[in-house]
């Protein structure tokens, strides 16, 4: 029992004289203006270091953000453009609709007006009947 008293009393005794120590080194270099100076110029030394890393991290992640929004955009503006190419063709195609109705119809004025002037009353009508369910299907020409 009497062991295991001692070797905690040294125990204890080794932690103070660590504690003292450290308080002496700091109490050293606060009064010591030499070990202030040598200190402060160590921790100067080292903090640009430190600044240029963090800076030049900053300026990595900058760029890959960048970057990413670059992408971003130019994925935002290929999607816009196909959709205004969809939108086009849309367009187109109706109007290519109107184009062809617009050449039936005026196909069929023109036959009906030319059979009008010979006085073939029998294809007028067959015309007549037509031209109304043109707009449900086609007429090949030749069938006329």
């Amino acid at each position: 029992m009497k062991f295991r008293g001692d070797s905690l009393r040294s125990v204890r005794e080794t932690d103070r004289q660590t504690i003292a120590d450290e308080k002496l080194y700091d109490h050293q270099i606060t009064n010591n203006l030499d070990l202030r100076s040598i200190e402060q110029q160590k921790l100067e030394s080292l903090q640009p270091d430190y600044w240029s890393e963090e800076l030049n991290e900053r300026r990595l992640v900058q760029e890959e953000e960048e970057e990413l929004s670059q992408r971003l955009d130019e994925h935002d503006k290929q999607i816009e453009r196909q959709k205004r190419i969809g939108r086009l063709k849309i367009i187109l195609q109706q109007q290519m609709n109107e184009i062809k109705q617009k050449e039936k119809e005026v196909f069929f004025s023109y036959i009906y007006s030319f059979f009008e002037k010979t006085n073939h009353l029998n294809l007028v009508r067959t015309i007549k009947t037509r031209r109304r369910t043109s707009s449900q299907r086609t007429i090949p020409i030749r069938s006329i």
